[in-house]
């Protein structure tokens, strides 16, 4: 069953989104597979395998949350943070149909899609698994050990508004960031996590940073006795 949802908001402008929820036969209940419009592929592949799929439009090529950055023009946050907003927004929805099973939640993404399923992650406790690939900057890797000197992100790059202008300020001195991508690990734990990455990716993630967020991730996990559910997976080649 294929069906096209728009979801609109109270706010001046009548800001709405349209989501697409892909649902297996059967009364359910089923876990949701939440994604973004880039991975539509993805979302069949989890309706194979009996879940429900959300797929939001929080993507390049296909972005729904300008009309939202008009209707809250005080909100501070960047377009990696509004598209992982639009997702939970995105999860209301779904997380009430009476097929769902509301405690098995997930959310997957690529790039910078794996960047704000990390942040969606962090934020909504609905969400209780989380597979990241090659999310780069500041998600599987951190700030600290990346830089142009490893042909990867740093606070001074990406001025098209991914993140707010005050992170530029921290070039040079990424060490005082209030929060790297450790941090959100540990506001994801105990919840399972896993970070995939690959051996060459020259646009993203760097390995050893990677083994480095994820052995510093690893002790808020331990602390809520939850290790195994801290997991990383390797694949052959580049970003793409």
């Amino acid at each position: 069953i294929d069906r096209l949802i728009e979801i609109t908001f109270g706010t001046t402008n009548n800001a709405s989104f349209v989501v697409e929820i892909l649902l297996p036969e059967g009364d359910g209940p089923f876990p949701i597979f939440m994604t973004q419009t880039t991975h539509r592929r993805w979302a069949l592949a989890a309706l194979s395998r009996g879940y429900i799929s959300l797929i939001y439009p929080g993507a390049d090529g296909h972005d729904s949350t300008d009309v939202f950055a008009k209707a809250y023009p005080e909100a501070t946050w960047g377009l990696i943070a509004r598209r992982a907003w639009l997702g939970s927004r995105a999860l209301d929805y779904a997380i009430n149909l009476p097929q769902a099973r509301k405690d098995q939640v997930c959310i997957t993404g690529h790039s910078r899609n794996g960047k704000q399923s990390i942040i969606a992650t962090a934020f909504d406790p609905r969400i209780k698994a989380v597979v990241a690939s090659s999310a780069g900057v500041p998600a599987s890797s951190s700030y600290r050990f990346n830089g142009r000197s490893a042909f990867t992100e740093s606070p001074s790059d990406w001025g098209n508004g991914w993140w707010l202008p005050s992170l530029r300020s921290y070039t040079g001195r990424e060490n005082e960031l209030p929060i790297d991508a450790n941090g959100w690990l540990g506001l994801i734990a105990p919840r399972h996590c896993l970070l995939a990455t690959a051996y060459n990716d020259h646009e993203g993630d760097v390995t050893f940073d990677v083994e480095r967020v994820y052995m510093s991730g690893k002790d808020a996990y331990k602390f809520l006795n939850s290790e195994n559910n801290l997991r990383t997976s390797w694949r052959w080649g580049d970003h793409h």
